[in-house]
C-alpha cells in the first residue's frame, strides 16, 4: 500500500498522522492491532516519531512530508525548522541539503564558548609559545569551511571573543541574503 493509502495527516495527533485503515495481524488476520483513526506511529530511540510501513520503520517527519509533496529527493533531508523532533506540523518542516540541514542545529553539547560556531583555539608557534585566539567558523554556500581568528594577545580575550562573533554573524548574513539557509537557531 501506498503511504496516502495508510496514513491521513492530522495536527491534533501527537505524531501529525492517523492511520487511515484497520490493520489486522495473526495468521487468519483476525487480530485487529489498530482502527481508522488511531494515532499512528510511536517514538524512537532517536527522539523522532516513527511509523512501520511493510515491516520497515520510517521516519513520520518523512511520511508527512511525501503525503504533501510527494517522495523526497535523494541527498535532501527534512528538517525540523523549531528543532523539536517531535513537532511533525507541515509548518515546521523544510527540505534541505546536508548543508542546510547543519545550518539549523543548536550548540554542540561539547561547546565551550557559548555560542555556535566560535572556539577558542591554542596554536604552537615555531618558537615554541603558544598563541591564543577565539576562531570564527562558518561554511560557504559550496559547504566550504571558513574561519577567521582574532588574537587574544592582541585584542584581550573579551574583545576577541566579541570579534569573532560579530564576524561571524556578518557572514551568516551574508550568506543568508545569498539564500544559504542559517536560522537563528545557529546563529546564536
Amino acid at each position: 500500500m501506498e503511504i496516502n493509502e495508510l496514513y491521513v495527516y492530522d495536527e491534533t495527533s501527537p505524531t501529525c498522522l492517523r492511520w487511515a485503515v484497520d490493520v489486522y495481524s495473526g495468521r487468519w488476520k483476525n487480530f485487529k492491532n489498530v482502527g481508522i483513526g488511531d494515532v499512528a506511529g510511536g517514538l524512537g530511540n532517536s527522539g523522532y516519531y516513527q511509523v512501520r510501513k511493510e515491516r520497515k520503520l520510517q521516519l513520520v517527519h518523512r511520511v508527512v512530508w511525501e503525503l504533501h509533496y510527494g517522495p523526497i529527493e535523494q541527498g535532501k533531508f527534512i528538517d525540523h525548522i523549531d528543532g523539536d523532533r517531535t513537532n511533525n506540523k507541515l509548518n515546521n518542516l523544510r527540505l534541505v541539503s546536508r548543508q542546510g540541514n547543519a545550518r539549523n542545529c543548536t550548540p554542540r553539547h561539547d561547546n565551550t564558548s557559548g555560542s555556535v560556531g566560535v572556539t577558542m583555539c591554542i596554536n604552537t608557534l615555531r618558537s615554541g609559545n603558544l598563541a591564543h585566539y577565539w576562531r570564527a567558523f562558518w561554511s560557504d554556500l559550496d559547504g566550504k569551511g571558513r574561519s577567521k581568528a582574532f588574537n587574544i594577545a592582541k585584542y584581550g580575550d573579551e574583545e576577541a571573543f566579541k570579534l569573532a562573533c560579530e564576524y561571524r554573524e556578518k557572514m551568516i548574513q551574508e550568506l543568508n541574503d545569498l539564500g544559504a539557509g542559517y536560522t537563528e537557531r545557529h546563529t546564536n
